[in-house]
């Protein structure tokens, strides 16, 4: 079966408050938006 991965580079300072409002729209809206989050960091430029 076929699934859809989409891919978003960004950066912020702010990792945390960014988790915090995917954490509370996730409560929100269950049935909305993708079934699995994967949120990575780069090794070389931490923090960034």
């Amino acid at each position: 079966m076929a699934g859809f991965v989409q891919i978003i580079e960004w950066k912020t300072s702010r990792i945390d408050e960014v988790e915090q409002v995917n954490e509370e729209w996730r409560e929100r809206f269950p049935e909305m938006g993708p079934t699995r989050i994967l949120v990575g960091g780069d090794r070389d430029n931490a923090g960034s």
